[in-house]
């Protein structure tokens, strides 16, 4: 999916790298998108892909396990 938006789409606007909580939250607040949490600590995926709204995620949100976060921004 990464390659796929970074192809299709480029960089993502919004790049962090491991951070608290609220800092991930903040530096997202107030953009929508398609925001990838990347996560190193699972056996079975590396990381998660949901749609955020600019306050929430669509289903799982997964800030205080990310090892890296990026914000691809849709209107």
């Amino acid at each position: 999916m990464e390659r796929y938006l970074r192809t299709v789409y480029g960089s993502p606007e919004i790049e962090l790298t491991r951070g608290d909580v609220s800092d991930f939250r903040a530096a997202v607040r107030g953009h929508q998108g398609i925001i990838q949490f990347n996560v190193s600590d699972w056996s079975d995926a590396t990381g998660h892909f949901d749609i955020w709204n600019g306050s929430q995620i669509r289903f799982s949100e997964y800030f205080a396990r990310a090892q890296s976060i990026n914000l691809w921004r849709c209107l």
